[in-house]
């Protein structure tokens, strides 16, 4: 406020006046937000990146089964046969669950999408076909 107000005129306009700069306020601040959540917004995406390696995706145990047969066969019997006790552990632990979460994030593969608990019939795969 500038000037005293003596007049009905004066008090709405500086009405007018202050919610004006209560709209730019509000304007600034919100821009000054959406520049802080993109500034963040790496870290979050590798506290994300973080968060795959060290915990499963349970939504499907089908698929973490898999996950695992592959992983210990392959990886823990084969590729790591003749390595120290540390990476035995710790890679198959980190293949196992970046491995579940990836494979769950991208259903892109035509066998994973109907993949389910709820739709695994096991008579239909022993059942004789016509």
């Amino acid at each position: 406020m500038t000037t005293a107000i003596t007049t009905y005129k004066d008090l709405c306009d500086e009405k007018k006046r202050l919610t004006l700069l209560v709209e730019q306020t509000k304007a600034v601040i919100k821009d000054d937000f959406n520049a802080l959540r993109e500034g963040i917004q790496p870290a979050a995406d590798a506290l994300s990146v973080m968060g795959k390696l060290t915990s499963r995706d349970k939504t499907n145990p089908l698929i973490n089964f898999g996950v695992d047969f592959v992983v210990d066969v392959l990886v823990k019997k084969v590729l790591l046969a003749k390595v120290g006790w540390i990476p035995r552990i710790v890679v198959p632990f980190v293949l196992k669950n970046f491995g579940s979460n990836i494979l769950e994030e991208n259903k892109k593969f035509g066998f994973l999408k109907n993949l389910t608990l709820k739709n695994f019939n096991l008579s239909s795969l022993f059942s004789k076909r016509q």
